[in-house]
């Protein structure tokens, strides 16, 4: 992933310096030139935008070793503070021992525990290819891969 990142990372910066180099009166090759400098920008960035819709649509959070996955990948993140293990086991504790304490009855206590469950089900890493679509959208691929011609004398 960090290699298809930096690859079209790289790509459209070079689109983006030749863009800020043509002139007024640029030649027709300079301009081919910059063409195709955007369409490969467009590859590379399908390529990793694919990768990655590929990648999460594969990868299920449940499995135990899906983190080891991503990170192999590239793929970076982190528990949200308060959602360790140790964090979620202690609030459960608390929550509890304050309802056996205030002596509430135990199918309540279960409903709420049953509710908390359904709430807290990880979430895979599916759920984040919609993203990928809305931060790359096929629009803009389609735009970059045929770029419109730039007018001599432009």
């Amino acid at each position: 992933m960090d290699r298809l990142y930096r690859q079209a990372r790289d790509r459209l910066d070079r689109a983006g310096r030749a863009l800020d180099d043509l002139g007024y009166f640029s030649t027709a090759p300079v301009r081919a030139a910059l063409a195709d400098e955007v369409i490969a920008a467009g590859r590379a960035l399908a390529e990793f935008r694919d990768a990655v819709v590929r990648l999460f649509a594969e990868i299920d959070q449940g499995d135990e070793d899906a983190p080891a996955v991503l990170a192999a990948n590239g793929v970076k993140f982190a528990t949200p503070a308060g959602m360790g293990h140790a964090e979620i086991v202690a609030e459960l504790r608390a929550d509890v021992d304050s309802a056996l304490a205030e002596r509430r009855s135990l199918m309540r206590l279960v409903s709420r525990l049953r509710a908390l469950a359904d709430q807290s089900a990880p979430i895979g890493s599916a759920a984040f290819v919609p993203g990928c679509g809305r931060r790359c959208p096929d629009e803009l691929l389609n735009e970059l891969h045929a770029p419109a011609e730039f007018p001599g004398g432009w």
